[in-house]
């Protein structure tokens, strides 16, 4: 199997997790469960507050949009893959780490421990062995 099919194949899943990812945080109010959990949240500002489903799918549709746009650069695609499976890896631990400490499911957790950090961790490690082949 060609490398590059291998490599887009890993883009389109990172994109396609992402997606899924934010939906779920979208559809469970992120904002509104941690102005729910964190006082601190209570006073962030109601443009944030108000629009933070466009802010999550306008995010979505960025990554999706640079994922088309360089879709052919592959040298960058291997460079960049796997700085934003790692940063999901992060973002995944803190919605666990954060559910559990609030001791209620935080919108997005569900994905980050049954979605994110499986396909991340697998795009890692599929990065590496193509890495350590070539």
């Amino acid at each position: 199997m060609q490398k590059n099919s291998r490599l887009a194949r890993l883009v389109w899943l990172s994109v396609a997790v992402f997606t899924v990812h934010n939906l779920e945080e979208v559809i469970g109010d992120f904002s509104g469960w941690g102005q729910a959990h964190f006082a601190v949240l209570q006073h962030q500002p109601e443009a944030l507050a108000s629009n933070y489903d466009l802010i999550i799918i306008g995010l979505t549709l960025a990554v999706l949009l640079y994922a088309w746009v360089l879709r052919k650069n592959t040298s960058h695609l291997r460079r960049v893959l796997p700085w934003f499976a790692s940063i999901m890896i992060v973002v995944s631990l803190w919605h666990i780490g954060v559910s559990l400490w609030a001791g209620s499911a935080q919108p997005g957790v569900w994905t980050a421990a049954f979605l994110n950090l499986p396909c991340y961790v697998v795009v890692l490690l599929r990065m590496q062995k193509n890495k350590a082949t070539t």
